[in-house]
């Protein structure tokens, strides 16, 4: 394993305290490792992957917060409608 670098933060999941840390790469032809670990877990991965997943997790995020509001205001105009 390589040595820590930077912690960039520490999330919870379920309740759980996560640690989000970066690593030296494991050669000079790659980019850093990341892990993402806590008590019970470690997830690893590259800078590219870690990458990859936050941008997925904020599409999602937007998705769902989109989704979220399209069905607030549709419901608030069914309830208008009604009326």
């Amino acid at each position: 394993m390589g040595e820590l670098l930077k912690i960039y933060g520490k999330i919870k999941i379920k309740g759980k305290d996560v640690n989000v840390e970066l690593n030296n790469p494991i050669n000079e032809n790659t980019g850093g490792i990341i892990h993402i670990q806590g008590e019970q877990f470690r997830l690893e991965m590259s800078q590219l992957e870690f990458y990859r997943l936050v941008g997925c997790v904020n599409l999602a995020k937007e998705n769902l917060k989109r989704m979220k509001g399209n069905i607030r205001n549709s419901m608030e105009m069914d309830f208008v409608d009604v009326l």
